[in-house]
């Protein structure tokens, strides 16, 4: 490019780009202006709406535009303006990362001339008898000998592409067309200034024979004529490498950037240099190269070069040199030298005097402040909130990732964990100065724009959980002036707020918030007033919220309770703190926090939590999940004694217990990561009670609770679960000296005193006791004397007993007659099912036959099993193999119930991520099918192929007729009763007549003498009337919580739908809303319509309902939604007052399922209460009486869930 221009020596320079920036063009002679860069246009109302235009180091623009600017040579761009091109929403094909250039290989199922349209060098390439474009480049130019017509290559390229344009024209584009039309208006107007000889164009090859067409003035003003357009700002910003390359979504980019800007730059010996390079780098990652391996892989590039037929070595062959040669075959290495030098980290600079917004100058004062230098390639930045200018660059990262600007992500500090540590992944990516401008509309500095930004975001948060995660974030990043007003809204929200789910997830970061504004030495008096106040909402409101639970919300609950419990204890350190520093000023703050005694917290907050506790652990009606949970962390408080513990497993455990719930109560005590194994391992009547009661239950009931015992002992380490099994393989009441034969060493009854004396000698030198010894102090013998007695060590002396006075069963008592024999291999058959196989196996027990099998199916979702593959130890898991999970929900469907085989459906998609093969058809078809798994199709729906589909609508069909054939006609004929007494007639036939009422309304009509009521007004109802007689409308929310509500919607309105007295319309919505009417008549079409997930906007969704009622007074309105609004919430309330008052009966469901207590929005449900529209869940099998409710205009039977009336 550099010895064409020298050659034509031009008076204008025209350049392909944007003419918006000719004023910007003069910034490229600045010494600070280093490529990568990139041209960034924006509109300028909303800085979102952008598009780049890259230019590497060898871009030809490039090379241009900085030979011109040397010389003094005017430069002017000439392409489609960036006003235009933004307000289109066009994007530049050689220019924007969204463009449509990504090659199609030679495999791709696309057209030629679309092919050719994507990448015209490619078609060229495969002319030449080449399967990679690049190489093809590399041998007929990169590798070209200098010298010779230095205007040949470029009249040879603009030949071919005016071939393939008489081929393929402009490959059905018509952007393209507008483009060149405004091409060559600029080329004539450059003309007619400098001369036909004085211009020079440098252009895309592509677009040259567009250029040299003759097309008259008139016809090029018109296709420009009437476009749309947009104010738009102009800058350079920094650009990467990496951004460059294709792969990286680069339209127009290249596979290799880093390595052209290599052959860029080299003044000679390219590949020698190129390799010493790479060297470096594996010698930078303690690979052994020498310069020996650099000259054998130089040796080697070349003579592949010459067997190939090519003029130099190109990429292809350096890179196979460098796999034999210094990774020694290996991929691994390779791929770091793709990554690092073949496509490049490299990040370009701007000069200070390029066009920025304010915010971007204050961001970048700040870097150079903090010297903070953005990098493109990631690293790790370690802070000390200690240090000034540590806490400094810490408020800088929260402010921008508050605004927006990703340029850090918050990471585990290895070193430590306390909160005056941080640790931050940067990388600064050349979107970031898009969403920089973004962020300008808030400021124009950073710390206004993130005070700005946080006050908007509390105003407009949706959920109270949203909000304290914001007061988080401003005391992180330090934004004084917006507290105030997050605070009033956080107080205001909370206030407002009656859902236990949403304070139990507010209340723990808003401790942290406390937490780190004792760190930060940020004020947060307020912030500790309204956490109190939350937690004591908590702990009222938690015991109700707890009853009534079905399997998924107890789950839940169990995490906000251990959420809470952690806050709370949090909270109990930092109330403390505030009484020292109201005691002694603010100067105590400094100190960090003090840790009150124990005493003094039982009687605060933390004495109030520990009797929610103990109240939610003896609640009768509280899911066995939660009851075990609440018991386990009263006695990690020291709270609940062992034998408190045992005497309430014990009662969840009795026999009148259900095997369920009693298994969920172990898993809720001795479940997760809380320790339950090691627990049950040094206290051997716990284990003995779960010993007691799993080898009672019955047989039917073992296998159905089986999986979930598995999935709770299955989360222990391989030896935890092995000495578990150890134990129980020592039976009840053995004594030591047997144990040693059978178990292994160390599971005594007693201690072993010569294997404790052999250690003695290393816990002295880790104690520090040999110098004791030296100096006549005491030694081993001493710490002998005060050696502490093992956990396992049971001392002599009466059996423990429970409060209730009855021996402890377990292991210390002797063995029960049955506990012998086939009952005794029963024992361990169950025990060894539970804990698992492998390493975990500590019972000795081998599986054979049904047994074996079932407990692999098992090992693939819970961990623990013992088989093996080709030599190797098998992991958990079931693969990413849609065939392998397919039979494996053959085998669970074969040894458990359906009940079981659906919640380990449910797990297997939560924990090994197998939604994706839903969408396979062999899984689908070895499904166990329920609701749930039809909402997860649901939300599926749209990344379905074909060929799975009419396997989802299978298993969809199957669940919805199961679900018709229970509910359909006793809906029908409730429906239909109540729309008989609700048509009432004056003169009925002698079966319509209801004689109850006609009696009590002719009492005035008795005959004495003849013990008659004559009937002088009858009173009946018309059943034979064919004509509709009421309109229902369904709106039901299909945002994500509601998929199980959306399913039986669907059933119920194709029931009613086939009633003739009856019009129904069933309107789905998020923020959208859909009309699925039309598909009445099939409930799997009108659940596949559906689209589940997104928002919520249930005012819009109303309004299209009002617009369709036409009888008021006829008409049922169903609103099923959880009452999430985040449309306008004042407008819902008034369209359901205003349906209300013109007769229609207006009903909300939170829930149409059978899961239990819903989540849901309490305050818009008590403000459509105030309205007389009662808001309640409702079973499916409720749901006909409801309706009939409704028709007759009678009290709705309310379930006793405390309704919101």
């Amino acid at each position: 490019m550099r010895a064409a221009l020298d050659a034509a020596e031009p008076r204008v320079l025209l350049i392909e780009g944007p003419p918006e920036a000719d004023g910007v063009v003069g910034l490229a002679a600045e010494a600070d202006m280093r490529p990568p860069v990139a041209l960034l246009a924006h509109v300028v109302d909303e800085p979102g709406r952008s598009a780049f235009w890259p230019l590497a180091e060898f871009s030809p623009e490039w090379v241009a535009i900085r030979w011109a600017v040397r010389r003094g040579v005017p430069v002017r761009f000439m392409d489609l303006p960036a006003a235009h091109a933004l307000a289109r929403g066009d994007a530049e094909p050689e220019g924007s990362p969204d463009g449509e250039g990504e090659a199609a290989g030679p495999g791709s199922a696309v057209s030629s001339e679309q092919a050719v349209r994507i990448d015209p060098l490619g078609a060229l390439a495969e002319a030449a008898g080449y399967d990679d474009p690049e190489r093809w480049w590399e041998d007929v130019v990169e590798h070209r000998a200098a010298g010779g017509d230095v205007f040949a290559p470029f009249e040879a390229l603009g030949e071919a592409m005016g071939a393939l344009r008489e081929t393929y024209g402009s490959g059905g584009h018509d952007r393209d067309l507008v483009r060149e039309a405004h091409m060559r208006l600029q080329l004539r107007a450059a003309q007619r200034e400098f001369g036909g000889e004085g211009v020079a164009v440098v252009c895309g090859a592509w677009h040259v024979p567009a250029l040299r067409e003759k097309v008259s003035v008139a016809a090029d003003r018109a296709v420009l004529k009437g476009l749309p357009k947009v104010k738009v700002d102009m800058t350079w910003v920094p650009w990467t490498h990496r951004r460059l390359s294709r792969h990286s979504g680069y339209g127009a980019g290249i596979d290799s950037p880093g390595w052209y800007g290599h052959l860029f730059g080299a003044p000679d010996r390219p590949v020698e240099r190129w390799l010493t390079k790479v060297a470096g780098l594996l010698r930078d990652e303690d690979r052994l190269v020498s310069s020996a391996h650099v000259i054998e892989a130089v040796r080697l590039a070349d003579t592949l070069a010459v067997m190939r037929g090519r003029p130099l070595p190109g990429l292809t062959e350096t890179m196979d040199a460098v796999r034999a040669v210094m990774c020694e075959g290996s991929d691994v290495p390779l791929a770091l030298v793709h990554d690092r030098l073949v496509v490049g980290d490299v990040l370009g600079e701007v000069p200070e005097s390029a066009p920025a917004v304010p915010l971007q100058r204050d961001l970048t004062r700040l870097q150079r402040r903090l010297r903070l230098k953005p990098e493109a390639l990631e690293r790790e930045l370690e802070l000390d909130l200690r240090k000034e200018t540590d806490a400094a660059r810490s408020r800088l990262l929260h402010r921008l990732r508050l605004l927006g600007v990703g340029w850090g992500e918050p990471a585990e500090s290895r070193g430590s964990t306390g909160t005056f540590r941080e640790t931050w992944r940067l990388r600064w990516e050349p979107e970031l100065s898009v969403r920089v401008a973004e962020a300008g509309v808030w400021g124009t500095t950073v710390l206004g724009a993130a005070t700005a930004k946080a006050e908007a975001d509390a105003v407009g948060a949706a959920a109270l959980a949203d909000v304290t995660s914001l007061a988080e974030r401003c005391l992180l990043a330090d934004l004084p002036d917006a507290l105030p007003v997050v605070m009033r809204v956080l107080a205001d929200r909370a206030a407002l707020d009656a859902d236990v789910g949403h304070l139990a997830q507010a209340l723990p970061a808003l401790v942290r918030s406390l937490r780190y504004g004792d760190v930060r030495g940020t004020s947060t008096g307020a912030l500790g007033e309204v956490a109190l106040g939350l937690a004591e909402r908590v702990f009222v409101g938690l015991p109700p919220a707890c009853a009534g639970l079905d399997a998924d919300a107890a789950a839940a609950m169990r995490g906000h309770v251990d959420g809470v419990h952690v806050a709370v204890g949090l909270l109990g350190e930092l109330a403390a703190v505030t009484e020292v520093a109201g005691a002694e000023g603010p100067a105590s703050r400094t100190e960090g926090p003090a840790v009150a005694e124990g005493p003094a917290l039982a009687g605060g907050v933390r004495g109030r939590w520990q009797r929610v506790l103990r109240g939610l652990v003896g609640g009768e009606r509280v899911a066995g999940v939660v009851r075990g949970r609440c018991a386990r962390l009263l006695m990690d408080d020291g709270v609940l004694d062992e034998g408190e513990a045992a005497r309430f497993m014990g009662l969840a455990l009795s026999p009148g217990t259900e095997p369920g719930e009693a298994a969920a109560w172990i898993e809720g005590f001795v479940g997760g990561g809380a320790g339950g194994g090691m627990l049950l391992v040094h206290d051997e009547r716990l284990l003995g009670l779960v010993d007691a009661w799993l080898t009672g239950v019955s047989g039917d009931a073992f296998v159905d609770v089986l999986p979930l015992l598995r999935r709770t002992f299955g989360a222990y380490e391989p030896g935890v679960r092995r000495t578990l099994g150890e134990l129980v393989r020592r039976g009840p009441g053995r004594p030591g000296a047997a144990l040693m034969t059978e178990g292994a060493p160390g599971f005594a009854a007693e201690l072993d005193r010569e294997r404790a004396d052999a250690v003695l000698p290393v816990v002295g030198l880790l104690l520090g006791l040999r110098a004791q010894r030296e100096q006549g102090g005491a030694g081993p013998q001493a710490l002998r004397g005060r050696r502490p007695r093992s956990p396992l060590h049971r001392p002599s002396g009466p059996r423990p007993q429970t409060p209730d006075g009855l021996d402890s069963p377990g292991l210390g008592r002797e063995p029960a007659p049955a506990v012998v024999g086939a009952a005794a291999g029963e024992r361990m058959r169950r025990w060894r099912l539970v804990l698992g196989g492998d390493a975990a196996d500590g019972t000795g027990c081998a599986l054979a036959g049904r047994d074996a099998a079932m407990d692999g199916a098992l090992a693939s979702l819970y961990g623990g099993g013992e088989k093996k593959a080709r030599g190797r130890e098998r992991s958990a898991g079931l693969g990413a193999s849609a065939p392998s999970v397919a039979r494996w929900l053959g085998d669970i469907r074969t040894y458990f119930p359906s009940s079981v085989v659906q919640v380990m459906q449910r797990d297997a998609i939560d924990r090994l991520g197998l939604s994706a093969l839903l969408l396979e058809p062999e899984m689908l078809e070895a499904v166990e099918a329920d609701v749930h798994l039809v909402g997860t199709l649901l939300s599926l729906n749209k990344a379905m192929p074909e060929t799975t589909k009419e396997t989802a609508r299978a298993v969809v069909r199957k669940v919805v007729d199961d679900l018709e054939k229970r509910l359909a006609s006793r809906t029908r004929a409730t429906l239909t009763g109540a729309l008989d007494r609700s048509a009432r007639v004056s003169r009925p036939r002698h079966h319509d007549i209801d004689w109850n009422r006609t009696i009590a309304a002719n009492l005035k009509n008795y005959l004495p003498e003849y013990k008659t009521v004559v009937p002088e007004r009858l009173i009946g109802y018309g059943r034979a009337a064919q004509s509709v007689k009421k309109d229902v409308i369904l709106c039901v929310d299909q945002s994500g919580s509601m998929a199980a509500s959306v399913v039986y919607a669907s059933v119920f309105g194709a029931v009613l739908a086939s009633m003739r007295s009856i019009s129904t319309r069933l309107v789905v919505f998020d923020t959208n809303i859909v009309d699925l009417t039309d598909q009445l008549d099939d409930p799997v079409d009108v659940l596949f319509g559906t689209q589940l997930g997104g928002g919520t906007d249930i005012n819009r969704a109303l309004a299209y309902c009002q617009s369709q009622i036409t009888r008021p007074a006829d008409t049922v309105v169903v609103l099923i939604s959880d009452l999430y609004e985040g449309g306008i919430r004042n407008e819902m309330l008034k369209r359901v007052a205003a349906m209300k008052a013109s007769g229609v009966q207006f009903v909300t469901l939170l829930a149409l399922s059978d899961e239990g207590a819903p989540a849901y929005d309490r305050e818009h449900a008590a403000a459509l209460a105030a309205l007389d529209a009662p808001a309640f869940a409702c079973t499916p099998d409720l749901f006909p009486d409801v309706m009939a409710a409704a028709i007759e205009r009678r009290p709705l039977p309310i379930p006793d869930m405390q309704p919101h009336q």
